[in-house]
């Protein structure tokens, strides 16, 4: 809901800005298929990771210096990154986690590994991040941690089944936009060159496009409540 909530806006201003001759960059890449933390950051929020980068970490000395002070300006740079997002300890404490993961991995030189272990380690760090950005507070958090571990409550129950049997179409669709596979297809067909196959994967991509809008639009006429959710940070 957080990924579809801002990267939707954020390709809205795009497209806006182009029908008024500005172009800006492209603000998420496909995050939940990075392979990575260091990864899922440069796809995630573009313009928030790389503003505190060029902004907070370079200035403060970035990699230049002595270890502890390296150490400390990752520490600084991820605290504001979470305070960005609301004067509350758990946002606080979502940056300081991503301070741990992005460590873990430069010490133990995990970055650059490319394996499914890696994209599993990635997803659960990223989710559980979630977790602390969206609790109210950080009891709130670690009773549902506690949930998610099987504690106070079944991992299974009727109200999961109900979530899973009424919302799999949509979570298909959503799991299918959420990966780079029409990027990956469409780049097949324009190495194979048949200009015919271009034209009706052209075709039936903007009809697709019009489709998806339609029904877009619908849902939001049809629901009575429609938050947007990043309008709070």
């Amino acid at each position: 809901q957080i990924y579809f909530d801002f990267s939707g806006y954020s390709d809205m201003a795009i497209g806006l800005g182009r029908m008024f001759g500005f172009r800006f960059d492209e603000n998420f890449a496909h995050p939940y298929a990075a392979t990575s933390i260091t990864d899922f950051w440069r796809r995630w929020h573009i313009s928030l990771s790389t503003w505190f980068r060029d902004y907070v970490y370079i200035p403060l000395g970035g990699s230049r210096r002595s270890a502890a002070h390296n150490t400390f300006n990752l520490i600084a740079t991820w605290a504001l990154t979470g305070i960005w997002h609301g004067a509350n300890w758990t946002f606080l404490a979502w940056g300081l986690m991503y301070f741990c993961a992005l460590t873990t991995e430069r010490v133990l030189g995990l970055a650059r590994k490319r394996s499914v272990a890696m994209r599993i380690w990635t997803l659960l760090v990223v989710l559980a991040g979630w977790v602390l950005f969206r609790s109210t507070s950080l009891t709130n958090a670690l009773q549902y941690y506690g949930r998610l571990a099987g504690s106070g409550g079944a991992l299974w129950d009727a109200a999961a089944q109900s979530l899973l049997v009424n919302g799999w179409p949509v979570l298909s669709f959503a799991v299918l936009a959420s990966l780079p596979v029409l990027p990956w297809l469409r780049s097949r067909i324009e190495a194979r060159g048949n200009r015919h196959v271009l034209a009706a994967w052209g075709a039936g991509a903007g009809a697709a496009e019009v489709a998806v809008f339609v029904l877009s639009v619908l849902v939001c006429m049809k629901s009575t409540y429609n938050p947007f959710i990043y309008f709070n940070f």
